[in-house]
């Protein structure tokens, strides 16, 4: 089981923060990578970059923790071709650039998100919910250490209703094989 926290940054604290976390991080995996979210009840998605992809149902009624199945790398594009086919509507698309530290016993992302913006979210692994609560406050205390400010659900919100209006102009400007090479 996962607790994460996340947050929007700006361009100069993501800038801060890939620098530091080059430098004192064990790990790091640096990517592209595009994400489709389907028109549906639950949060279901298609992600891949240049050398993975999966089909992602988030946490739901179903199943509390996130259901994902492998797809092949040749096989993405006749995965596509099904889901269209099966009456999927893509709802949006992100083009995010994205790099991953393992620092102390946490997991922290660094996405770059065209359009969107720029999010850090740091992640640690536990064993049990009883956890989860301990777990929460030592993710805000490295937010604090780190002094990364929190946003609030509703900027989550409005960032995303934005974006969902305007992403098929940024989503049309951007080719995916290119953009999955860079």
């Amino acid at each position: 089981m996962v607790v994460e926290k996340r947050t929007f940054i700006n361009q100069l604290k993501y800038k801060e923060l890939k620098s530091y976390f080059e430098e004192n991080s064990k790990e790091k995996k640096d990517f592209n990578q595009i994400i489709y979210k389907y028109k549906s009840d639950v949060d279901f998605r298609f992600v891949f970059d240049h050398e993975l992809a999966f089909l992602r149902l988030r946490g739901s009624f179903y199943a509390s923790d996130d259901l994902v199945v492998p797809v092949a790398l040749k096989d993405v594009k006749t995965m596509q071709l099904l889901l269209k086919s099966l009456g999927m509507h893509i709802d949006i698309k992100w083009f995010r650039h994205r790099a991953i530290y393992q620092y102390q016993n946490y997991t922290v992302t660094l996405d770059e998100t065209y359009h969107y913006g720029y999010v850090v979210s740091i992640a640690k692994e536990i064993s049990n919910i009883k956890e989860q609560p301990t777990a929460y406050e030592e993710l805000k205390q490295v937010f604090r250490q780190l002094q990364i400010p929190i946003t609030t659900k509703e900027q989550f919100n409005d960032r995303y209703k934005f974006y969902k209006i305007s992403w098929v102009d940024v989503a049309n400007k951007i080719d995916e094989d290119q953009f999955l090479q860079n």
